[in-house]
């Protein structure tokens, strides 16, 4: 009986100990399990200040406006989604049409070189090129908004969701084809329905936006800076001159001096231009050549062929040939000079001398506001 009862106490004992270790242990585990959720807590806490600090990283700068790099690589990962998409749109044109079609060879071949510049573009060896380019956009597009703003440029709302639309596909304004229950072949793409527009608006989305991490906004606003420019473009032209003295000329070439000289004489002397053209080109020579100019003016043949072309053919009288003039890219010119007036530009002219003025605004704006910042660490490669 007393035996029994000292085991009773030595169980109690130890029934008392054990809970104490167990316990112990308990309040261990949990220790460590805090130490390591702070821990874990100060890693984490880490990781997404520093994620938050190169986000908001500068790649440039535009006066007040800070172009940060959670921006641009956004904006790359969409420029890059974009030229994929055109490199499989070239390489499925290029699959549906027999490359051994000799009246299909000029399209094949121009297929083949889009494809083969966009894979360039998209290669890693062209990622930091790449990348500037897109940086350069991006700056350019602050740049017209600043200056707008300064001009009191702005868009409605329904100019820009229109110009969404286009860029989608979708004409509101285009007539839909007529319901008739007796079908007609055709070839012409019948205009995008409203719910076709909504759809593939959605997939854009889907398939470009959200992967490439850009918001809705920011696309809305690429596409709105897209018609603040053409405006922006207009008001900054408005000075430039629609007329210029210009010239019209035929540019005679040959191998010598000599045939230079006899070409200069011959026409001078009344010899048809035209017949004389037809004739160098068809000559075996490779050297051997003659064109006609449309009307050019001051500028055009300077940066075409050479300062020293230009200068001889404004200076050469009407009606008359050069003296021959020999340049480094090859062959001896001969200019006949057969227009010389002050007369309007021509579209592409004029478009061109509207375009240099907004490039000077925009080059003297980048000078003047813009801070280039280590964009070169931010660049995306894939």
């Amino acid at each position: 009986m007393a035996k029994e009862q000292i085991n009773k106490i030595v169980n109690r004992r130890q029934l008392a100990r054990r809970e104490r270790e167990q316990h112990t242990q308990r309040m261990l585990v949990w220790i460590t399990a805090g130490v390591l959720a702070v821990i874990l807590l100060i890693i984490g806490y880490g990781v997404v200040t520093e994620l938050l600090i190169k986000a908001r990283r500068p790649v440039a700068q535009v006066g007040t406006v800070t172009v940060t790099t959670k921006d641009y690589q956004n904006r790359l990962r969409y420029e890059r989604k974009m030229r994929n998409y055109e490199l499989m749109q070239y390489q499925m044109y290029l699959s549906q049409i027999d490359t051994t079609d000799e009246t299909m060879a000029y399209f094949t071949q121009q297929l083949q070189y889009q494809i083969s510049n966009l894979q360039s573009q998209l290669s890693p060896d062209m990622a930091e090129t790449f990348g500037k380019q897109v940086l350069d956009r991006m700056i350019e597009e602050e740049l017209v908004r600043q200056e707008s703003q300064v001009r009191g440029i702005t868009l409605d709302q329904d100019t820009i969701e229109r110009e969404l639309e286009l860029t989608i596909g979708y004409d509101r304004d285009a007539t839909p084809a007529p319901t008739s229950e007796v079908v007609t072949e055709t070839t012409e793409q019948q205009p995008m329905t409203d719910a076709e527009y909504k759809q593939a608006y959605r997939n854009f989305k889907t398939n470009i936006l959200a992967p490439s991490q850009l918001q809705e906004a920011e696309y809305r606003n690429i596409i709105a800076v897209g018609l603040l420019q053409e405006k922006l473009l207009t008001v900054l032209a408005q000075d430039v001159i629609s007329t210029a003295e210009q010239i019209q000329v035929t540019l005679l070439v040959t191998d010598t001096e000599v045939g230079a000289q006899t070409l200069r004489d011959q026409i001078n002397e009344g010899a048809n231009v035209v017949s004389m053209t037809n004739d160098l080109n068809a000559d075996a020579s490779d050297v051997s050549y003659g064109y006609e100019l449309p009307w050019v003016p001051a500028g055009y043949l300077s940066e075409q062929l050479s300062a020293e072309i230009e200068s001889v053919a404004f200076n050469t009288p009407l009606g008359k040939a050069s003296d021959p003039i020999s340049q480094t890219i090859g062959g001896f010119y001969v200019v006949y000079v057969q227009g010389h007036e002050v007369r309007e530009l021509s579209e592409s002219f004029f478009e061109d001398a509207r375009q240099a003025k907004y490039d000077e605004w925009l080059e003297q704006q980048k000078a003047a506001i813009v801070e280039y910042l280590n964009w070169e660490e931010a660049v995306l490669t894939d």
